[in-house]
């Protein structure tokens, strides 16, 4: 079997920043590396079959870091990290439809607590 690559964006509310990443198409163990977070849910954010991969228990957490993302259904709020991929009609990973800079444009930050470096 051939592993395909694809590119995802990692959205970090800690850092204020969207940033553009590659890891194999599938591979929970990268995703949960980049969010930082196991296990993960995904969140719909258009119609185009893009999605975020967040923490499944991240309101429960200790740490959080707010923020909003604004979908095709209106803003919805996460918490921590965030990997944005797309799917294809077989339920494969791709890389997202929309770009790099919507994701960035549509992000709104909050103010995070606490966080210990």
């Amino acid at each position: 079997m051939i592993t395909k690559i694809v590119s995802g964006y990692l959205i970090d509310p800690w850092e204020q920043k969207v940033e553009k990443v590659t890891l194999p198409n599938n591979n929970n163990e990268k995703i949960y590396e980049l969010i930082g977070a196991r296990p993960f849910e995904v969140v719909s954010v258009n119609k185009k079959m893009d999605g975020i991969f967040v923490d499944e228990e991240g309101l429960y957490r200790e740490m959080k870091c707010p923020w909003l993302l604004s979908t095709d259904w209106g803003k919805q709020a996460l918490v921590n990290r965030g990997l944005m991929l797309g799917l294809d009609q077989d339920g494969e990973s791709t890389s997202p439809r929309e770009s790099l800079k919507i994701y960035g444009k549509s992000s709104v930050w909050r103010r995070c607590f606490p966080r210990f470096s």
